[in-house]
């Protein structure tokens, strides 16, 4: 799996506005809620190219497969709703890149909606039993997204 941009990280620990959260084991977690509040978001701001949004939620989908886990896990994907499509880490960063000013990115220039699923798995408790998920969506779209050095040439694209 792919590893989340600090600049990433950084703006979803410190934002406050979590829109939803759901707690399960692994394999058994029930993401009804945060699915269909990204596809309400998607519906909402984007008005074509959409099924953008599938793209992520696949990538949510493999991060959420069954699997033995030995050590913590996190992953941050990322919806950012555009008028004509949602882009996903990867081309989110290379406009932060592009559009950042004197070490900021306002993301209201370029995206509708900011969203972002905070996936973290941890191992079990004891032998045999299943890893605790807990997927946290929050609304980024407001955040200060403050660069730092580092961020300029992290996965660049």
């Amino acid at each position: 799996m792919n590893s989340t941009p600090s600049i990433i990280t950084r703006t979803f620990d410190h934002s406050k506005r979590t829109i939803c959260e759901e707690c399960a084991q692994l394999g058994e977690i029930n993401m009804s809620s945060i699915s269909t509040r990204i596809i309400q978001d998607v519906g909402r701001f984007c008005e074509s190219y959409a099924s953008d949004f599938l793209i992520g939620w696949d990538a949510v989908r493999k991060h959420l497969e069954p699997r033995p886990i030995d050590e913590p896990y996190r992953a941050i994907e990322l919806f950012a709703i555009r008028r004509n499509g949602v882009d996903h880490d990867n081309f989110f960063m290379s406009r932060l890149r592009d559009e950042g000013r004197k070490g900021f990115f306002c993301c209201e220039r370029t995206y509708r909606r900011v969203l972002a699923l905070d996936i973290r798995i941890e191992p079990s408790d004891y032998p045999g039993g299943r890893p605790r998920v807990t997927c946290t969506l929050k609304n980024l779209t407001d955040e200060p997204w403050r660069m730092e050095l580092g961020d300029w040439e992290e996965n660049a694209a």
